[in-house]
This record gives C-alpha cells, sequence and structure tokens, in this order.
C-alpha cells in the first residue's frame, strides 16, 4: 500500500488525501467525501479517471445503475481499466455535496432536475459546459444556497465505446467562481488539483468560457458537416472559406460582450485547439452524427442572441447554424459548397 499524500489545511479543516479515500475532519466530525459526477459521456469518464487516479470516491449519476461497472481510459499506447460506480439518482443514500455536471449544454436542465431532491443545501457544483447559459438555468433549477464553480476544459477526449474513453489530446481543466463565494484556496480546488487532469483556477472564468465559445462557435459546427476529426479542418477548402467571416463576427460580438480578442488572436487560438485535438472529434460532430440534438444553441445561437442586442450582423453564423439545424449529414459536403 502506498503512503497516503501529506495534509493540508485551510480554515481550520484537514485534509488527507489517502488511497482509497479522501477524508474531511472538521470539529472532530468525520466524513468521507464523495464526487459525484453527473454524465458518463467523454469529460465524465475522464473526470471519472482522474479521481480514481488520485484515490479519491466518484459516482457516476446514470439513467440504468451499474455498482461496480469497469472503465477504460487510453490515452496513446497506455490503457487503464478502472472500475467505477454507476447509480442512479434514486439509488443515492446521502445528500450530494460535490457535484460535477458534465451532461451536455442542452441536456443539463433535465438531469440537474432529475438530481435536485439529492443535493445538500449548500451544494458545490462544478458546471463543464461549452457555451455560456447553463449557469442561469443551474441557479433557477437548483436549491438557492447552492455554490456553483465553472469550468472550461481543453482536453480532447471522446468515447470509443459505452465504457471507454480516449485521452486524445492533453489540456487543462480551468475552474473559477465569478461570484466570490469560493476562492483558490477552497478545500474542494485541492482535491480536484490533486487530479492528474492539470486542474487550475482561474480568476476570469467569464472571460476563459467566452473566448472558449469563440472558439467552438468557428470550428464545432464546420467539424459536424464535413464530419471530420477537428485536425482534418486545417486541410479542408470548404472550412478555410468560411472560417474569416465566422472569427470576424465572432471578435465583433466578443468585443461588445467585454472580453475582446483580436482577429489574429482568435485564429491562433483555433490554429492551437485544431492542432492539440487533432485526433478527436468535437461532441457537436458526434452528435450530429448520431442524429442527437446538439450543444451549438449554447454556442452559435448565444452568439447570435447577443449580436442582436448589440446590434451586429453575424449572418455567417446564422447560416451555418441553419444548415446543422435544417440538413441532415446526407449531402452536407454540398450544402457547405453551394451556401
Amino acid at each position: 500500500m502506498q503512503p497516503a499524500q501529506p495534509p493540508f489545511r485551510r480554515r481550520g479543516k484537514k485534509i488527507r488525501v489517502g488511497l482509497s479515500h479522501v477524508t474531511v475532519l472538521n470539529e472532530s466530525v468525520e466524513r468521507n467525501v464523495i464526487w459525484h459526477i453527473l454524465g458518463a459521456g467523454a469529460q465524465g469518464l475522464l473526470w471519472a479517471y482522474g479521481l480514481h487516479q488520485s484515490h479519491q470516491h466518484c459516482r457516476l449519476l446514470v439513467r440504468n445503475s451499474i455498482p461496480g461497472a469497469m472503465a477504460t481510459y487510453q490515452s496513446g499506447d497506455r490503457t487503464v481499466h478502472f472500475s467505477v460506480s454507476m447509480l442512479t439518482a434514486e439509488l443515492v443514500q446521502e445528500p450530494i455535496e460535490y457535484l460535477l455536471v458534465t451532461v451536455k449544454a442542452n441536456q443539463a436542465r433535465q438531469a440537474l432536475q432529475s438530481i435536485r431532491s439529492e443535493l445538500s443545501d449548500d451544494a458545490i457544483v462544478v458546471l463543464m459546459q461549452n457555451g455560456i447559459g447553463v449557469e442561469s438555468l443551474a441557479r433557477a433549477v437548483l436549491p438557492p444556497r447552492t455554490r456553483f464553480l465553472l469550468g472550461s476544459s481543453t482536453h480532447g477526449s471522446y468515447r470509443q465505446s459505452a465504457n471507454h474513453i480516449v485521452h486524445a489530446g492533453q489540456g487543462q481543466m480551468l475552474i473559477g467562481d465569478d461570484t466570490g463565494q469560493i476562492s483558490a484556496d477552497h478545500p474542494a480546488i485541492q482535491l480536484l488539483q490533486q487530479t492528474p487532469l492539470n486542474v487550475r483556477w482561474h480568476d476570469n472564468i467569464q472571460r476563459v468560457l467566452w473566448h472558449k465559445l469563440a472558439v467552438n462557435a468557428c470550428a464545432n459546427p464546420l467539424t459536424a458537416l464535413l464530419n471530420c476529426r477537428n485536425g482534418e479542418l486545417r486541410q479542408q477548402p470548404v472550412a478555410q472559406s468560411w472560417l474569416p467571416a465566422l472569427i470576424e463576427e465572432t471578435c465583433a460580438v466578443l468585443a461588445a460582450e467585454g472580453h475582446p480578442l483580436a482577429v489574429s488572436e482568435l485564429r491562433q487560438k483555433i490554429e492551437q485547439v485544431l492542432q492539440i485535438t487533432a485526433a478527436n472529434f468535437s461532441s457537436t460532430q458526434q452528435d450530429y452524427l448520431a442524429g442527437r440534438e446538439t450543444e451549438l444553441a449554447f454556442i452559435n445561437g448565444t452568439l447570435i442572441r447577443c449580436a442582436e442586442i448589440h446590434g451586429i450582423e453575424v449572418p455567417a453564423h446564422r447560416e451555418i447554424l441553419r444548415i446543422v439545424e435544417q440538413r441532415g449529414s446526407l449531402g452536407a459536403w454540398q450544402a457547405l459548397s453551394n451556401s
């Protein structure tokens, strides 16, 4: 058995990260810290792997319970098999105090409603969705004393099969709080930073989310319509013909929202993301290919709504969102080429 990691302290609390569990001691009351993960997609499984590797308890909240499920993590030539508890919300026996929400933005409202009664009154909820808008609906759905953290992942990952995740691109988990309720030295943040997922605190998480939205709004619809991996966009003539207009419109809206990016900066960010996650399929591409609703209402849709407020014209974003929403995968290339 490996020795426990050294304790760290904050405001009278002592957190000990041991081999099999994490214990919080506060005023002589001892209890296990259990992370619950709402959503068993690629990001949920990535968090489950990270928590497992740092010897922390976690449970995936799913539609059909599999208490002793096995999952697979793959990164290059490295493969790790690990056990994970998959439970329905009804089988959770104690109030949920630490919740990672990894369902997609368009699934968040229904998913949060399904676990509302299981949350403790002052639970810490980490929202990891793409786009803008989930925080406001989460505040409307969950108890008023719930404390929220906002997160953004730059990891590239996708599911090879139901419980098999491929970590296609190493990145960061950026987490922050724009309300001032939680700070970087909070025990929850310290625990997440024990994982191998490169978790970092960011003081301006809204800017992070807007800048990620900017990249996703330009790249994700194209990966869906051209049915390609992220890195393949760089060699797609049709994608390269669309990107200049999408980038310019995006930068105009970001400036109006107070999170400016120069056109050259956004193009560089897009290039970096496409390079780092070259082998990855975007979540939009996967949803589109499977005939599911995509997250673009929270990405391009948010951009369009903000453009309307500021009186900015965004014809390229309107058109590409229309193509995604109205056309199936057959003829997608022709749809783009003839637009």
